[in-house]
């Protein structure tokens, strides 16, 4: 479907899908961490969302449509910067959830 949409081939669906939904899960727990915290304001949403999550959602999206339309060197980066996006949401996840929960104090 979004091949017929914006151009990105199936073989990055799979990696694609894992991306956003890193960058969702830390969002929403990013949400619950400030809420907890104290420190939750709907009006720097927006802002954040803008800064922190649509340049990578965007840049991603930019390599995989470059991956059908230039060749098989923009899926290896592709491939290889989601990977690295992937290892940075998980990591901030992870303390995320730590904090959210009380772990590790």
């Amino acid at each position: 479907m979004l091949d017929l949409v914006i151009g990105i081939p199936e073989e990055v669906y799979p990696a694609l899908l894992v991306v956003i939904s890193a960058i969702g899960i830390d969002l929403v727990f990013g949400v619950l961490t400030s809420i907890k915290n104290k420190e939750f304001n709907i009006r720097t949403l927006p802002q954040f969302l803008v800064t922190g999550v649509l340049p990578y959602v965007g840049g991603l999206l930019v390599l995989a449509v470059a991956a059908e339309r230039i060749g098989m060197f923009y899926y290896g980066l592709f491939v290889g910067v989601s990977g690295m996006v992937v290892a940075k949401y998980v990591a901030d996840l992870k303390d995320k959830v730590f904090e959210l929960f009380g772990i590790g104090e």
